[in-house]
């Protein structure tokens, strides 16, 4: 069985958030999506060779800041190499077959034909998919309080200025097949 790691940024409410009550939030998000996007779900006890420090796969950032800026530091790399995966699969589809300038001249375009339309198509909707905020397995991250997968700048530096007010769920998802 293949396996990915997902990071679910949960916000905590309050101090009597309990590990196990963030566990049961993440289980609720993930569960509509076993069977379809993965086949299993369960907290990470070990991900990307470091030991995950809380239990339930939870990682406070109140109670450990380092770990917590550990885990989100490596969910964002995995961001970023999948997102660069993906657009690396969609720019091998194009060919180029021209280039247009408008009627004032001040502009051109390139044109391009898109030579495996099936192949260009997956990568290209796993982009459109990410952005709109569906929980994808392998996308890194996914923001609970936004229902977003995507990382923008700002959401980064608002979780990691404010880590106390939140906590991290890692999780390792299992994958019989294909899914993504």
């Amino acid at each position: 069985m293949k396996t990915q790691t997902l990071v679910l940024v949960l916000p905590v409410s309050s101090c009597d958030t309990t590990e196990q009550k963030l566990w049961q939030q993440a289980k609720g998000i993930l569960q509509p999506h076993k069977g379809t996007r993965f086949d299993t779900f369960e907290p990470a006890v070990i991900a990307w060779d470091r030991l995950v420090p809380g239990n339930f796969g939870i990682v406070l950032g109140a109670k450990h800041p380092l770990e917590f800026a550990c885990f989100f530091d490596k969910a964002k790399k995995k961001q970023e190499k999948i997102m660069d995966r993906h657009m690396d699969a969609i720019a091998d589809t194009l060919i180029p077959v021209g280039k247009e300038t408008t009627n004032d001249g001040k502009q051109e375009c390139y044109v391009f034909q898109v030579k495996d339309p099936d192949h260009h198509s997956g990568h290209l909707f796993w982009h459109l998919a990410m952005i709109a905020g569906e929980l994808l397995p392998d996308a890194g991250f996914y923001f609970v309080k936004e229902q977003h997968a995507y990382a923008e700048e700002d959401m980064m530096k608002e979780v990691l200025s404010h880590m106390a007010q939140y906590a991290l769920c890692v999780v390792t998802l299992g994958h019989k097949g294909d899914k993504t």
